[in-house]
């Protein structure tokens, strides 16, 4: 469940907005991406990924999944989305669903090479989803996760 505060001109707000300007957020595009887990049904997935160390201000290290995600299922549509938490290293995925077959994936990313980049008046698209090449490949789905990304895999199944 994600929920949002205030969804106009507040730090992690949808959209920013100054009289008639209007621009869409990373976070509007982010929910976005999640939009199709509503009415879903929880659907079990092991994730299985590296652990990304990280370094606290006090100089103790901890660690985080380079990878996590979650999946749900409606009608014949399993929505798988996926977040890389490293800066920099793509992850290679290969998705595996039990007891059904994959009729065709569609993937979407959010993601920019600039960790900093943000969406403005001047520049509305600066940040916004992208086609995630995916594949149906040997009873599964292939798809790198580029770093910094949130990314949205629709899989029809049969």
């Amino acid at each position: 469940m994600a929920n949002i505060a205030q969804t106009i001109n507040c730090l992690h707000s949808l959209f920013w907005a100054i009289g008639e300007k209007f621009v869409r957020t990373p976070t509007y595009y982010t929910f976005e991406l999640y939009r199709p887990h509503m009415e879903g049904r929880l659907v079990p997935a092991t994730i299985r990924t590296p652990e990304l160390k990280i370094v606290r201000r006090n100089g103790e290290s901890a660690s985080l999944a380079m990878v996590a995600g979650s999946a749900s299922v409606r009608e014949d549509r399993v929505t798988l989305t996926l977040t890389n938490a490293s800066l920099d290293t793509p992850a290679s995925a290969r998705i595996r669903l039990d007891g059904v077959q994959v009729r065709e994936v569609r993937g979407r990313v959010l993601t920019h090479a600039d960790m900093q980049a943000a969406n403005t008046f001047e520049q509305p698209g600066q940040v916004a989803p992208a086609v995630l090449p995916a594949a149906v490949a040997n009873g599964g789905i292939q798809a790198t996760i580029p770093g910094k990304s949130v990314a949205a895999l629709e899989i029809r199944i049969v």
